[in-house]
């Protein structure tokens, strides 16, 4: 189990994984890894479920990788990402936790922003991380 850190919402969290047949000998699985990611004061229920999407495929040999990225689902607390993955029958599975601490935003961080400067009033275009477009007039 490994600790991938601290993260407000709006933060991407790098979940990762090396696919192998209980050896230390990378392999590519069957079908494509999930990740199944739980709070752990609620083990039950998972807030998400992702496939895992495959990484250097010509390059490194079991390597999947998918950016999460902190929506309104997710609150101040520490998680787990289960991941399970099958080979030639045989299922495998490992487990990464990390926490979410308060702050940020759901949306994400301005990642573009033009001012529009208008006869009546000064505009501030900006777009989060969601894709989101905003407008605010006459920003201080």
């Amino acid at each position: 189990m490994r600790y991938l850190g601290r993260f407000q919402l709006g933060d991407y969290v790098p979940l990762q994984i090396g696919t192998h047949p209980g050896t230390a000998v990378a392999a590519n699985p069957t079908a494509a890894p999930t990740a199944r990611i739980v709070a752990l004061d609620t083990p039950g229920s998972a807030v998400e479920t992702v496939n895992m999407a495959i990484r250097d495929a010509y390059k490194r040999t079991g390597f999947f990788l998918n950016w999460l990225r902190l929506s309104s689902s997710y609150s101040a607390k520490i998680y787990a990402a289960y991941y399970t993955w099958a080979i030639a029958g045989s299922n495998y599975s490992e487990c990464d936790m990390f926490e979410v601490v308060a702050g940020g935003n759901s949306s994400g961080a301005v990642i573009g922003a033009a001012v529009i400067q208008r006869p009546e009033a000064e505009f501030l275009m900006y777009q989060l991380d969601d894709g989101t477009l905003n407008v605010r007039r006459n920003p201080v």
